[in-house]
């Protein structure tokens, strides 16, 4: 069961919020249990991931798809119609239509799932989940850090059920790249609450250069069973173009804005610090530039 919520707003684009209570033995048996967490770090290592993706990778593993979507409750109709090879052919599926609002100061989801924002403070940190992030441990760049100082950090949860491929929510450039390496904690609430989840796994950024909404950090968080991240090489892009996609499991995109780009939405700043995500689907419309 979730328990529902809907905040009234003057703005263009009304969003629904939700406070998921996820049930998950495997994942409470690991993060909540003391004899659970013996086993965890086997469990989120490299070497488990890549084992389970070459399963996900394999033509034996199609016959997973049906089951999934049974229990996950996912409409094909929304995907292009094909005939599988795998699961992470199916994982990957990709959408039939997505429509990016063509208006300047709009801005769009580059993902669907669950969104939370944070204001990124002076002291360059902010509270995720009842924990408390430094941008340099997120970022290990000091600079970088420093450029979003009095920003906002956007933070898209997908989870398993959601469509896997990411978007660009504007036309750019890029401007560079970064990889940390890590583990592979899932990115459930049940281990959001325990672990510093977005510090300790696997993840990829990039400074992006918008026409719209000045230099933004763009960042990909790997999680449980989720062996890849897979980006296109774009050294120009467009609102609504592919920029990537995750394989099997649950995993995250992380945007950061610099101070005075984006208005303050103090439904999403609210809600969020309350424990609430806003459900979002690609394309729809989350912000407003000032």
């Amino acid at each position: 069961m979730c328990d529902l919520r809907t905040t009234s707003s003057n703005t263009s684009y009304p969003l629904q919020f939700i406070k998921a209570k996820e049930d998950n033995v495997i994942l409470s048996f690991l993060y909540q249990n003391p004899f659970g967490s013996l086993f965890q770090r086997f469990a989120i290592s490299r070497s488990v991931t890549v084992s389970m993706g070459a399963f996900y990778n394999s033509k034996f593993s199609k016959t997973i798809i049906p089951k999934y979507i049974q229990k996950n409750k996912i409409d094909m109709k929304e995907y292009v119609k094909k005939d599988y090879t795998s699961f992470n052919d199916f994982f990957t599926r990709k959408k039939k239509n997505i429509v990016f609002s063509s208006k300047k100061s709009d801005f769009c989801s580059p993902c669907d799932g669950y969104l939370s924002v944070f204001p990124i403070t002076l002291d360059r940190t902010f509270l995720v989940k009842g924990v408390t992030y430094t941008l340099f441990d997120l970022l290990h760049n000091h600079m970088f850090a420093k450029k979003f100082d009095g920003g906002f950090c956007y933070i898209f949860r997908l989870a398993p059920h959601n469509y896997h491929r990411y978007h660009y929510f504007d036309d750019g450039v890029f401007v560079m790249k970064k990889k940390i390496s890590g583990l592979y904690h899932t990115v459930r609430s049940v281990a959001l609450e325990k672990k510093p989840v977005f510090l300790e796994n696997q993840r990829e950024y990039s400074i992006l250069s918008t026409k719209n909404f000045g230099e933004v950090l763009y960042m990909e968080v790997g999680a449980l069973a989720v062996g890849k991240i897979l980006n296109h090489d774009k050294k120009t892009f467009l609102r609504g173009e592919e920029k990537g996609m995750f394989l099997f499991g649950g995993s995250t995109i992380i945007l950061l804005f610099q101070k005075g780009i984006l208005k303050e939405d103090e439904r999403l700043l609210k809600n969020s610090s309350e424990g609430y995500e806003a459900v979002v689907q690609c394309g729809c419309i989350v912000g407003e530039r000032k």
